[in-house]
């Protein structure tokens, strides 16, 4: 059974008090102090919140924060929770080897005053909307198809009323594979950001082909290579990767620049051929098509971005 409490306003040494209840549930009541306890009774609308679930060998699904939230919240930024799920097959111990479980990591966000452009922010960046299955159809999938062993997530931007996550998803089969998948939002409005929300319509093609001069140099760079280490490989699964407008949807938002991605799904046998697909472009190299009603129009700015 899980324990909620919230935490706003509490003082470092009570969180690390509260944050040693797994180890030694008894002594929670009795370290914490009488004003924080109060907190923890009174407040309905918490904050953040800790989720402290028990996880015992027999448990098939169990689910809780197993890190340390984050509290503070920048302007123009959201807070996000990380909040873990397990998903078990079968029975733990030696005497049982077909056990099998994943863990899954995924973000829970608040610290936004509007409550509706909050709820579209967690959707926006959910399990659902970025890998397609919710945590129940996970688990149900999860039952006959045991090849997830993690989905992890990555913060890449935060600020400027832009949210950037990457979510890495990993599993073993016959041999270790993953993929990634990638997810911007807007936090003035709560809804999912598209390229078009980023750059002029017209500049787009300019991006696409600039792009498509690295990767072609980056596979001409790569087939030299394997001519020398593996000279029996065909080249054939070198033809027809170009980089078109179409790929420029695949992208994260960073600090210094914008990476866009390109897949180029090599097999596993030849896995270690495939050129690299990701291409970080500068801001620089990027203004003259940066809309300047969109999203990352703070950078035509000469202050210090700060979009409001």
């Amino acid at each position: 059974m899980g324990i909620f409490m919230g935490i706003q306003g509490c003082s470092e040494t009570n969180l690390l008090r509260l944050w040693s209840f797994k180890q030694n549930p008894s002594a929670l009541t009795m370290k914490l102090s009488p004003l924080f306890m109060s907190v923890i009774c009174l407040q309905c609308c918490c904050f953040a919140a800790i989720v402290l679930t028990p996880m015992s060998p027999s448990t098939a699904f169990a689910e809780g924060v197993l890190s340390q939230p984050k509290i503070k919240v920048l302007f123009g930024s959201v807070n996000l929770q990380s909040k873990t799920a397990v998903l078990r097959f079968g029975k733990q111990g030696a005497a049982f080897p077909d056990y099998k479980e994943a863990v899954i990591r995924y973000p829970v966000a608040s610290g936004l005053t509007n409550a509706a452009i909050l709820k579209q922010v967690q959707t926006a960046i959910s399990l659902k909307q970025v890998l397609g299955q919710s945590l129940e159809e996970m688990r149900q999938d999860y039952i006959e198809n045991h090849w997830l062993t993690e989905v992890e997530y990555a913060i890449n931007y935060n600020r400027n009323n832009i949210l950037d996550l990457t979510y890495t998803v990993s599993g073993v089969g016959a041999y270790p594979s993953g993929f990634e998948k990638w997810v911007s939002v807007d936090l003035k409005t709560g809804k999912r950001l598209r390229v078009k929300d980023l750059f002029k319509a017209d500049g787009l093609g300019a991006i696409a082909q600039s792009i498509d001069q690295k990767m072609q140099q980056n596979i001409r760079q790569k087939i030299a290579k394997v001519r020398k280490q593996e000279p029996d490989l065909g080249l054939d699964v070198f033809a027809n990767h170009r980089f078109q407008p179409k790929n420029l949807e695949n992208f994260t938002i960073g600090k210094t620049g914008i990476t866009f991605h390109y897949s180029f799904d090599f097999s596993h046998v030849i896995k270690a051929a495939e050129p690299s697909g990701d291409y970080l472009i500068p801001y620089s190299q990027l203004t003259r098509y940066i809309r300047p009603d969109g999203v990352l129009g703070f950078h035509l700015n000469s202050t210090k971005p700060t979009r409001q």
